[in-house]
């Protein structure tokens, strides 16, 4: 029930993630790909909420309450 995406224009990276179950909470590891030219390691800023995360390309954990969702953008 998660779905996510990455999006590069220029210098800036996104990252959304969706919990499309309205009823549930989900949790899952977000599989970010070396792809988008990214640092083995980074900080995400949701800007949903404000808060920081020490991200990494590989497997990265979720947890998103019913309907709720992460609109990181790479800094």
């Amino acid at each position: 029930s998660l779905i996510a995406y990455a999006k590069r224009a220029e210098a800036d990276t996104l990252i959304v993630c969706v919990n499309l179950d309205p009823l549930a909470s989900e949790e899952g590891l977000l599989e970010v790909p070396s792809e988008p030219d990214l640092p083995d390691s980074f900080v995400v800023q949701d800007l949903l909420t404000d808060e920081t995360y020490a991200w990494q390309v590989g497997g990265n954990y979720v947890l998103l309450p019913p309907g709720g969702a992460h609109v990181m953008h790479v800094r």
